[in-house]
């Protein structure tokens, strides 16, 4: 019997913030590349 790794791992912890992705997996599709709002704050007068 031959084991084979997973295709991917879930740990649940509050210290473990990673995961392991499959190399082929293109980013780039997933990647926006959008530009980060600004909130305008109302001043009291």
């Amino acid at each position: 019997m031959q084991l084979s790794p997973p295709e991917s791992l879930t740990i649940h912890s509050n210290s473990v913030r990673s995961s392991i992705l499959p190399d082929n997996l293109s980013l780039d599709t997933f990647l926006l590349d959008t530009e980060p709002e600004i909130k305008f704050k109302r001043w009291r007068q």
